[in-house]
């Protein structure tokens, strides 16, 4: 029983590994880093605070456009590595940043109606 236990959970360790190539191993690597090098988290925190937030369903609706010349004379392995790595890579980093954007926002809204509150209290 134990030796059937311990064959089925190497299978199931093992098989996700082998459906990838290294070729696409190698290009979803290099997609996540061009992602991380290409999106403005600064911008992406700006819009945040802007929108309260709202920013966040943004990179969930469209897929980023890949850059086009990072991928000629690849191969297709490669390619379709790399198009996952860079939009899962962007896509997070731009959620990620638009919540503490919205964060910022909500955070200053309560502490503009703190002090609201306190100076309308003061008042009577």
């Amino acid at each position: 029983m134990k030796k059937t236990i311990f064959t089925f959970l190497l299978i199931v360790i093992l098989l996700p590994m082998t459906v990838f190539s290294q070729s696409q191993l190698n290009g979803f690597s290099e997609g996540e880093k061009d992602a991380t090098a290409d999106v403005s988290g600064g911008m992406w925190i700006a819009v945040g605070c802007l929108t309260g937030g709202i920013s966040y369903i943004y990179p969930s609706l469209f897929n980023p456009a890949v850059p086009q010349g990072k991928l000629v004379g690849k191969s297709p392995e490669f390619v379709a590595g790399y198009t996952d790595g860079y939009n899962s890579k962007r896509k997070s980093i731009m959620q990620k940043n638009s919540c503490y954007g919205g964060i910022v926002y909500w955070v200053g809204c309560g502490a503009v109606y703190l002090i609201m509150a306190a100076s309308s209290a003061a008042v009577y």
